[in-house]
């Protein structure tokens, strides 16, 4: 379950559940997963995110961004709080705060205390190849990692599934997404 007013909309999460997040282009779903991954790990689950979008580097720069709530350089940032009204519907307002910069430097101090915070909780970032990786090589590299790791994710997040290959050779293009779905379906 997410916290608070979202935890109470959405409602709570189980094993095998398929969630997903539908927006056009650059409205944060990306940001939304990763949050996912963050509420995961305050649990104590064991997360593995796949992202077919942006390199390694890139989702890692970006989670420590989002773990230490600090932006990269010091400024303004408009956080929204999800408020309940009078009539039990909820709206979303925004408040401004200063944020100091993220300081590559403190990056032990930053680890300990997220180590702290989500005690149990962990999160594997891993990179797939967009256009080439297949929902089999999913599972290949869960298997993997449960194999010699020990390693067995209580929550699997794909970032851009779209950029996933189908399994079979399909010519139209809704065929593939469906081919794309329906695996990551029996994968959940």
């Amino acid at each position: 379950r997410f916290p608070d007013a979202l935890g109470s909309i959405a409602g709570d999460f189980h094993r095998g559940d398929f969630v997903s997040f539908f927006a056009p282009a650059k409205r944060g779903k990306t940001q939304y997963l990763w949050y996912t991954a963050e509420c995961a790990m305050g649990k104590g689950l064991k997360v593995i995110f796949f992202t077919l979008e942006m390199t390694k580097r890139q989702m890692i720069r970006r989670a420590w961004k989002s773990l230490c709530a600090l932006p990269d350089e010091k400024s303004t940032v408009k956080v929204p709080v999800f408020k309940k009204n009078d009539s039990g519907k909820f709206s979303i307002e925004y408040r401004e705060e200063e944020r100091r910069a993220l300081d590559p430097s403190k990056a032990e101090l930053y680890q300990n205390r997220l180590r702290k915070l989500y005690r149990k909780g962990d999160v594997r970032i891993v990179q797939l190849p967009g256009y080439q990786a297949t929902v089999k090589d999913i599972e290949n590299y869960m298997d993997r990692l449960s194999f010699y790791d020990h390693y067995d994710a209580d929550v699997v997040i794909i970032d851009y599934a779209d950029l996933m290959a189908p399994t079979k050779n399909l010519n139209e293009y809704r065929h593939r997404i469906d081919d794309i779905w329906k695996g990551i379906r029996a994968l959940a």
